[in-house]
C-alpha cells in the first residue's frame, strides 16, 4: 500500500509544479519541448497544468491506496506525445514500490525524472532508469504500455516474444469521436476545437472523427478551429506532416478543407482516424447509424463527445463527454485505474 508519506510528497510536488514558474518545471519543460517532435510550449504547459492540479492528496489516495508493496522493476512504453501519460504510468509504479525502467530521452522519461528528483527533497526516494528497448525488455519483470496505432503491431511482436517479461499490461490506442447536429454554440464549437487540435490530434483521447449531418456547413466549425490555432500554434513539423494527405485528397478531387499554413487539415469521408491533425468529417443521415457504428468500434473509442442536447438521443457503450472535456481527465481514470490493478494482482517480486 502507498504510504501517506508518498501520497503527501506527490500532492506537495504537484502543486508546486502546477505554479508555471516553479523553476524545476520551467526548466524541464524547456527541455522536454525541444526534444518533442509534436508538443508545443503552450500544449506543454496545458498538459502540465492540467494533471498538476489534479494531483490532490484525497485522489492520490483513491488512485494508489491499495495497489500493494512490492519489488522489481516495471518498463513503461508510452507511445503518446503527452509526457503526464507516462508519468501516471510512473507515479503508480513508485507508489506500489516498484522500481522504473523507460525509454532513454523519452520526453515522459524527461518530465519523470524532473518530478523524482524533487520527490526525493521531500523523503521519498523513487527509482528511475532509462535506456533502450533492448535493456528495457530485458532488465524488467513486468511491462506497462501504450502503444499508438504506428507502434502497436511492434509492441505486440514484443510482448508476444519469448525473451520479454511474461506479465504485460497493454492498453491499446483509442481516440475520441464528436457527434454534432449544427446546433451547437460558439463556446461548444471552440471548446470542440480544442479537443481536436490539442497535441496535435495525437493523444489517446484526442477527437479524429466528427459526425455530422448531411449536407451541414463546416465553416463555422472550421473557423473555431482556425481560431483555436491563433491561441495554440501547430507544432513546426504539423505543415510538412499534412502535406502529403492534403496532395492526395486534391488529387482525388475528395472534399476537404484546410487552415493557412496548413495547419490543420479536414476531409470528408469514412470515419476512419487520421494521423495528427487531419480531421475526418463523416456525414450521417441519422444517429441511428452513429449509433451502430459505435457499437462495432467500441474497443477504440475514448469518449463520444457532443453537446449536452444529443446526449440521449441513443445510448453509446463508450461515455458521453461535453466538448472541451477531453483533455482535462479525471485522476484516476480509467487507465490509471487499469494500472494500479495490474500492479496490485502482481504482488510481491
Amino acid at each position: 500500500m502507498s504510504s501517506p508519506t508518498y501520497i503527501d510528497a506527490v500532492a506537495q510536488v504537484a502543486a508546486h509544479w502546477a505554479d508555471p514558474d516553479h523553476p524545476p518545471r520551467t526548466d524541464a519543460a524547456e527541455t522536454i519541448a525541444a526534444a518533442s517532435d509534436r508538443l508545443t510550449e503552450p500544449a506543454l504547459a496545458f498538459a502540465l497544468n492540467q494533471f498538476m492540479d489534479a494531483l490532490e492528496a484525497d485522489r492520490l489516495s483513491a488512485w494508489l491506496d491499495g495497489a500493494g508493496a512490492a519489488s522489481g522493476a516495471v518498463g513503461v512504453v508510452v507511445d503518446d506525445p503527452v509526457p503526464t501519460e507516462t508519468l501516471r504510468v510512473a507515479l503508480a509504479a513508485w507508489g506500489s514500490g516498484y522500481r522504473v525502467f523507460g525509454r532513454r530521452d523519452a520526453p515522459g522519461m524527461m518530465l519523470a525524472h524532473a518530478v523524482a528528483a524533487e520527490l526525493e527533497e521531500h523523503g521519498v526516494s523513487p527509482s528511475l532508469q532509462t535506456g533502450d528497448d533492448d535493456q528495457l525488455y530485458a532488465e524488467t519483470d513486468a511491462v506497462v504500455a501504450l502503444p499508438n496505432p504506428e507502434t502497436l503491431d511492434a509492441v505486440q511482436a514484443r510482448r508476444d516474444a519469448p525473451e520479454t517479461p511474461a506479465d504485460w499490461l497493454l492498453i491499446p490506442p483509442t481516440h475520441s469521436v464528436a457527434v454534432i447536429d449544427g446546433e451547437e454554440t460558439e463556446a461548444d464549437r471552440e471548446a470542440l476545437a480544442e479537443d481536436i487540435l490539442l497535441y496535435e490530434g495525437q493523444h489517446r483521447r484526442s477527437v479524429a472523427i466528427v459526425w455530422a449531418p448531411q449536407d451541414l456547413n463546416p465553416d463555422p466549425y472550421l473557423e473555431a478551429m482556425a481560431q483555436f490555432r491563433g491561441i495554440v500554434p501547430a507544432h513546426a513539423s504539423t505543415p510538412g506532416a499534412l502535406e502529403m494527405p492534403k496532395a492526395f485528397l486534391e488529387a482525388q478531387d475528395a472534399p476537404h478543407a484546410y487552415a493557412d499554413g496548413l495547419q490543420f487539415l479536414l476531409s470528408r469521408d469514412d470515419p476512419e482516424p487520421q494521423p495528427g491533425a487531419h480531421i475526418r468529417w463523416t456525414e450521417y443521415e441519422s444517429v441511428d447509424a452513429v449509433s451502430a457504428w459505435t457499437r462495432d468500434q467500441e474497443a477504440r473509442i475514448h469518449a463520444l463527445v457532443a453537446r449536452d442536447g444529443l446526449h440521449g438521443t441513443f445510448d453509446p457503450p463508450v461515455r458521453w463527454a461535453p466538448p472541451g472535456t477531453v483533455h482535462r481527465p479525471e485522476v484516476p481514470d480509467d487507465d490509471d485505474q487499469a494500472v494500479a490493478a495490474f500492479l496490485q494482482a502482481l504482488g510481491p517480486s
